[in-house]
């Protein structure tokens, strides 16, 4: 078993984004950038996890948050 020191550090932010129009999405998804960048300059490797509806879906049934996960890695320095 490696030596849990030499393991990369990672870590993981959920963000909520809303699919709704009025909402303050914009402001939501430059705070979860502007936090994944803080740590990806330090080394650590960063996952960024939203759940939103696909847009391309126009049908009106209510979306299972659980379905629709899109992940976004950082990369590192």
């Amino acid at each position: 078993m490696p030596d849990p020191v030499d393991r990369p550090i990672k870590m993981a932010i959920l963000g909520l984004i809303s699919a709704h129009p009025g909402t303050n999405r914009g402001g939501t998804a430059v705070s979860i950038v502007r936090l994944a960048n803080y740590f990806a300059a330090q080394g650590i490797l960063v996952e960024v996890l939203t759940r939103r509806k696909d847009l391309r879906d126009t049908s009106p049934e209510p979306v299972d948050p659980t379905v629709n996960i899109h992940v976004l890695r950082s990369r590192k320095n």
